[in-house]
């Protein structure tokens, strides 16, 4: 069903509705990946700082097995387990950082690095370029995914 209003045409089917009600602005979804990236990396920091505080109690109240591991490699300073924490978090808010950037612009230069490697070995060149498609197409749920497991993280925490 299409209505005309002076020289424009609308479509006004109900489909086109429900697809104009779920259409969001790039701007505003860039914005909210931006921000849950953020809370991502306060909540690391901030569980930093419980584990910092409370470094005489964190061998009994420690549940992760390898941050428990870490742990026992140092218990008097940490070092281990905060350079293992502060390498997994900037890891993970690289990747999807990055992946942020490939949706929107592309990595021309990962694509450049790339495409010498798969002119050699197909395969692989193959894997890659779906890998990289199917990360660009997830890096919301996958983000939305890490940005829940810290919101119930901090809530853990401060429980």
């Amino acid at each position: 069903m299409e209505q005309a209003l002076g020289n424009e045409r609308f479509d006004i089917s109900p489909t086109a509705r429900i697809r104009n009600a779920l259409r969001v602005n790039p701007d505003t979804a860039a914005r909210w990946y931006w921000l849950l990236l953020i809370f991502i990396g306060a909540v690391s920091i901030y569980d930093a700082y419980l584990t910092y505080a409370f470094r005489l109690e964190i061998l009994d109240m420690e549940e992760n097995p390898i941050g428990l591991m870490l742990i026992r490699l140092e218990p008097e300073r940490l070092r281990y387990f905060f350079f293992a924490k502060a390498v997994g978090t900037c890891l993970v808010l690289t990747l999807l950082a990055a992946a942020e950037c490939a949706g929107r612009k592309g990595l021309t230069l990962v694509r450049e690095v790339f495409t010498r490697m798969c002119q050699t070995m197909p395969n692989l060149g193959q894997w890659i370029r779906s890998l990289d498609q199917t990360f660009r197409r997830r890096r919301q749920t996958i983000l939305t995914s890490v940005a829940s497991f810290q919101a119930w993280l901090l809530w853990y925490l401060t429980m």
